[in-house]
Formats: C-alpha cells, structure tokens, sequence
C-alpha cells in the first residue's frame, strides 16, 4: 500500500468521519511535523462555518475554494451544516488548511412518495436527524422532484441530514457499500443496482455508481470504487454498522470499513458509532470514544 503524508477528513453537519493517512519510517516526508498533528484523526460534528470547526479544531481554506460534487462545483463557503463534505487537509499550526474539499451525496434521484413516506430510489429516508430546512421543504416534494441527500446509511435507510431540491438529471448516483445479491444486481443501502457485472469488489467495499434511475434503485453505467483516489493507511469512521454476513463479516457503512466477528449478537446495527481501522499490525475495528482517540493516531 503507498502511503501519503497527507489527511483525508470525511464530515458531515451530524455525523463525522476522519479519514487518516499514516507515515511510515522509509516514507516520512521532509516536511515538519506542525504540533504532532500529522497521522492524527478528528471525529464530531460542526458547529461553525466560514472556517470549519470540528471538536475545537479549525479547518480554513480560501475564500475562492471550491468544492466539487456530483452537482458541480460551488464555493466552499456556501457549504452549511448538513452537507456531508470530504476534505483532503494539511496541518498548520493548530489549525487544518484544506487542500481539496468535495461534498459527497449518498444518493441524488427522484423522490418517490409510498403512503406519505418519502423514499429514494427504492431506500427510505429517515429524516429525523435532518436539519429544520430540510424537515421544512420535506413535505412540500411531489413524486418524481429530484433531491440531492446527504446523511448516512442505517442498513437499507438513508438517515438523512440534509436534502436539497435539485433539477432533474440524466442520470441518478448512488453511494455506500457493496453488498453482492444471488443474481446479477447487488444493493447500496436499501437499493438495487443493476446493469454492471463488478469484478474484485468485496462486500463492504466503498462504491459511487451512475445511470438511469428506477423505483427500486439504479441501471448503472459507471461505477466508482472506493471514497477516496487514494488508499488509507488509517481510518476514523463515524456510521451505523451492518447486519454481519453468515461469515462474519460487517462494516461500517459507506467507509469502506471491514472486519469479521464471532459473536454476531454483539453487533449494534441501531446506533451510530465512531471506529477505528488501522492497517499497522491491525485489521480489527476499533470502538473510539474522545478518551481512545489517541490509541487511533
């Protein structure tokens, strides 16, 4: 695996995952290590913008940065509490200095109204954790509106924490966790994604697919694997976990995170949580609390 000195950060307005790059001895960078910061993950929720502050510390960036999306680009300043970003930083001092900033949708595509529930391409939102605006414009969408949805998934529910009205799209998207079915299709959350054939993809694995959309899910024509461009040598994720397969296998949903238990009924699928997975010496995923971080660095 290469490592990078750089640290790739994952947020959202809620819920947070920092996604860290470790160093290794043979690849440490010239560079001074700016207050031990380096290597080091922050996990908690936003509670300011202009500059973003996450559990007291500051992430700035300037005021012409861009964020990029599937929706395009827009400023970065124009980011609000709510929307899910992830952000490649660099130290300095005490504060983080954004590099690149990208907001990550879990699903954009045409609302679908069952019985007065919403739901997304065959996945049901939770709003209940959304912020007051999106509590207010949910029950002015008609069937069919196009909404981009940022949040986390809880099994095959999509807790959002902000939607937006957009205009309708060629093309719908689709992003979490690979999880194979019997047939030819397989799910992201509570979707079905068809019309591709994915090699050396594993269950839990990160996937973002695009195409036609349908009331159950996709008829994809591209897929992404994996959040980031780059691997991770060490990951933060805040996220509900999955039902573990009948091997033992579950993840942290939507990052790319697994592991393996033998005692399934010790797996809380319900509650969201912070992990840690770090590949030095230790593949096993991690409970995190503010008091363990560090054992995470």
């Amino acid at each position: 695996m290469t490592l990078k000195a750089r640290i790739t950060i994952f947020l959202s307005g809620c819920l947070l995952a920092v996604m860290t790059l470790g160093v290794s001895a043979e690849e440490k960078p010239n560079e001074d290590r700016e207050g031990g910061i380096i290597g080091t993950g922050i996990v908690g929720t936003i509670t300011e913008l202009g500059s973003i502050i996450v559990n007291g510390q500051r992430i700035t960036y300037g005021d012409d940065d861009m964020a990029r999306s599937a929706l395009g680009e827009r400023l970065a300043s124009t980011l609000t509490p709510g929307d899910t970003v992830v952000v490649v930083a660099r130290p300095s001092s005490q504060d983080w200095v954004a590099e690149q900033i990208d907001q990550h949708h879990p699903a954009i595509g045409p609302i679908t109204l069952q019985n007065g529930a919403l739901t997304l391409l065959g996945a049901s939102l939770d709003l209940s954790q959304a912020q007051i605006e999106t509590q207010r414009l949910a029950p002015t969408l008609s069937d069919g509106d196009w909404v981009a949805v940022s949040g986390l998934w809880k099994g095959p529910v999509l807790m959002v924490t902000k939607l937006d009205r957009i205009d309708p799209r060629e093309n719908a998207v689709l992003s979490g966790s690979y999880m194979p079915r019997s047939d030819n299709a397989f799910m992201i959350g509570g979707s079905i994604v068809g019309g591709l054939d994915l090699e050396h993809v594993d269950a839990g694995d990160s996937v973002t697919v695009t195409g036609a959309p349908s009331p159950n899910g996709i008829q994809a024509s591209e897929v992404r694997i994996g959040l980031f461009s780059e691997p991770m040598y060490r990951i933060i994720a805040q996220g509900y976990m999955s039902a573990p397969t009948p091997t033992g296998l579950y993840t942290i949903l939507g990052s790319g995170m697994v592991s393996f238990t033998d005692q399934p009924e010790m797996i809380d699928t319900q509650s969201a949580g912070v992990f840690c997975l770090s590949m030095e010496g230790n593949e096993d995923l991690a409970t995190v609390t503010s008091d363990s971080l560090g054992a995470c660095r």
